[in-house]
């Protein structure tokens, strides 16, 4: 849960919030990267589920101590988990959020915790951005799991191997749903097209962000 309420009607910039399939409600987002950052987080296979501002610290910044919320704790599939501040590279050269954020880094390594900032530059990467945002589209209510388990039997037997196969087996509509729920992957580093290699299992392919 988050300790700080994000999205306000007081608010007098950037606002959104996102559905999720993998938290108990809809993510609330104060910047375009954020939301950026929250559909790449929905689309991976390696993210279980994550928390909006999860905590506030209070930080040791040169002589003086800040509050600081950092902005998202993501928790991965292997049981680990991850601190994340989302920030425009350009602001990285600013040396108070510098310094700032050299702090929380020193802060979160104390705990033996992870703590990393996904850029501007790693999220604007193509064909990977529009990759996201196409595929977020599809990304709808869950199937039946009683439907969810036909289809795998009927994927199991026809093995479609790129995307026109899934789409000539399924149907375009429920192909695309089934990449939009991740239940199909596709390398979301290549530009996605007909012929684009389709992953049966483990879903959607990416860079580490972790990195």
């Amino acid at each position: 849960m988050s300790v700080r309420k994000v999205v306000t009607r007081r608010s007098n910039h950037f606002r959104a919030i996102i559905p999720s399939r993998k938290n108990p409600h809809p993510t609330p987002c104060e910047s375009i990267l954020e939301a950026e950052f929250v559909r790449f987080l929905e689309l991976s296979p390696t993210v279980a589920s994550f928390i909006v501002q999860p905590m506030k610290l209070e930080l040791q910044v040169g002589d003086e101590m800040q509050r600081y919320f950092p902005d998202f704790r993501v928790f991965l599939t292997d049981g680990k988990d991850v601190w994340c501040e989302v920030k425009p590279e350009a602001r990285l050269a600013v040396a108070r959020v510098a310094a700032r954020m050299s702090a929380a880094h020193a802060r979160f390594a104390r705990d033996g915790s992870k703590f990393v900032v996904v850029t501007d530059t790693w999220l604007h990467q193509e064909p990977r951005r529009s990759n996201v945002a196409g595929l977020m589209y599809h990304r709808r209510a869950p199937l039946p799991p009683v439907e969810v388990k036909a289809i795998e039997r009927q994927l199991h037997v026809a093995s479609p191997k790129v995307l026109s196969d899934l789409e000539e087996l399924l149907g375009k509509d429920l192909a695309w749903r089934l990449l939009g729920a991740g239940l199909v992957g596709l390398d979301l580093e290549k530009v996605i097209q007909a012929d684009s290699q389709i992953f049966l299992t483990g879903g959607h392919r990416h860079a580490d962000f972790l990195a």
